[in-house]
């Protein structure tokens, strides 16, 4: 048996011939340009992932620069704040300011801050009927949510836990009916209801008293009682009415009577408007306080209107002054007495507040600037001077040199620098109107006028022109 040579061994006419080494030579030149290709191809996938990393350096510079370009940047302002009354100023009022803030020097007094009407039950951890030793309530009972013109109807189960019936509160909408489609309103009440250690917790969703008017054109029916498309508050207190028809206003508990906890006006006698007829009724009401009628049996064994241990938290507005102004607001965000500077109202004491220049931003934005200006042209520079590293065995290594000397990093480079050394021009506007406090002309002035400023024996003319704003004159 002969022995094996070589897997392309083919035995010919004549045996001086290696055909076998012939076909593996042939086979080795024919895979060359696979080769070759494919170390091109390696080539071109790390000069990809290098000029993704350029790429990513330009999107870097690019996106420091951005900021640049904002007015506000340059502008920006900063509130900075001292106690005057012994308390941290934290604690008394915080605020956010912007561009458009004026620079100035504020005083500010809080009294209160605006809290949320909230009421809390007696701790009862059984049913509602079980909790019920007297046996006084007859069930299903029923107590009403008043919200500022709102009513919902919560039903309670012998059956029901507290937690139960703070579910049907957050489920509650408006049963009060709208006269002109003689439905339901179906809106929310604007409350809500958790438990807490056993304890029912039903709370206002707003802050404060959220006082507010509102007119209703009633068509005035045949009979005695018109629907008013609202609920009366069950306090009289919380809610006045003002009836009124073709110049005619009645007096209430003469002419008319609104049925607290309802949605009906009771006409008392025929000094009323004819019949067919629309009369307007004006309704102001704290719309964010509550009050509970209804089942008084239920209302007492809850305790919600008279929890010894927890007592009702009445809404209350903040009310604060502001360099001797007195203001007062439902919300502690009050973002509408300076303009560019809202407001958080945090608690009682008195704070000076300093409006000043804040150069942070425009600090911070140019470092990063130059700090992503230097890097992109440090990337470029190392790549367009690097050598080739021989014998590369790695990704990284085998990088470098892929870019030296390439025109389009030059150009770059060239390009980076012209940027930073042409000039610019740049267009001004000047701001003739404010968005929060208007011109002269939208508050009437239609031409010039002059006031007089006299402090101790000085005195100063003030010219105010319509387009002026409060601002300005400042």
């Amino acid at each position: 048996m002969s022995e094996y040579q070589s897997t392309f061994s083919i035995p010919g006419i004549s045996s001086q011939i290696d055909w076998g080494s012939m076909a593996d030579k042939l086979l080795e030149k024919a895979r060359k340009p696979i080769e070759q290709w494919t170390a091109q191809q390696d080539t071109l996938e790390l000069k990809i992932g290098l000029f993704d990393e350029f790429s990513a350096s330009l999107k870097s510079l690019r996106s420091v620069v951005s900021p640049l370009k904002l007015e506000s940047v340059f502008k920006a302002k900063a509130a900075e704040f001292t106690g005057l009354s012994g308390v941290e100023a934290n604690s008394v009022v915080t605020a956010t300011v912007d561009a458009s803030a004026a620079i100035a020097r504020h005083e500010i007094e809080v009294t209160q801050k605006a809290v949320a009407e909230t009421r809390f039950s007696a701790q009862i951890t059984t049913t509602i009927g079980d909790a019920d030793v007297s046996g006084s309530i007859t069930f299903p009972a029923t107590f009403q949510i008043n919200v500022g013109g709102r009513r919902a109807d919560i039903e309670v189960l012998t059956t029901d836990s507290l937690q139960d019936i703070a579910d049907k509160i957050n489920t509650a909408v408006d049963a009060t009916i709208d006269p002109t489609t003689g439905e339901a309103y179906g809106e929310g009440l604007g409350v809500t209801a958790s438990v807490i250690d056993n304890k029912l917790i039903i709370k206002s969703s707003n802050t404060g008293l959220g006082t507010t008017t509102s007119d209703w054109d009633i068509t005035r029916g045949t009979g005695t009682a018109d629907k008013l498309g609202f609920t009366a508050a069950d306090d009289s207190s919380a809610g006045n009415f003002t009836v009124s028809y073709d110049g005619t206003v009645y007096d209430e508990g003469i002419d008319f009577e609104i049925l607290a906890g309802t949605d009906e006006i009771r006409w008392l006698g025929v000094d009323a408007p004819p019949a067919g007829v629309e009369y307007t009724v004006s309704y102001t009401v704290d719309s964010n306080a509550f009050t509970l009628s209804g089942d008084t049996d239920l209302i007492n064994l809850l305790q919600l209107d008279s929890n010894p241990t927890d007592p009702r938290i009445a809404a209350q507005d903040a009310e604060f002054k502001i360099d001797g102004l007195t203001v007062t607001r439902s919300s502690n965000q009050v973002d509408d007495l300076l303009e560019g500077v809202k407001l958080t109202i945090n608690g009682p004491g008195t704070v000076i507040m300093d409006i000043t220049q804040d150069a942070e931003q425009a600090v911070t934005g140019v470092q990063d600037f130059v700090t992503a200006y230097n890097d992109a042209l440090d990337w470029i520079n190392v790549r367009l001077s690097e050598s080739t590293q021989e014998d590369a065995e790695d990704d990284f290594s085998k990088k470098f040199g892929l870019l030296h000397g390439n025109s389009m990093l030059w150009q770059s480079k060239s390009q980076l620098r012209m940027l930073m050394t042409s000039s610019v021009t740049a267009k001004y506007s000047t701001k003739t109107g404010s968005t929060v406090l208007g011109t002269m002309a939208s508050r009437g002035l239609s031409s010039n006028s002059t006031f007089e400023l006299t402090v101790g024996v000085r005195t100063a003319q003030i010219e105010v022109t319509p387009s002026d704003t409060l601002s300005t004159i400042a």
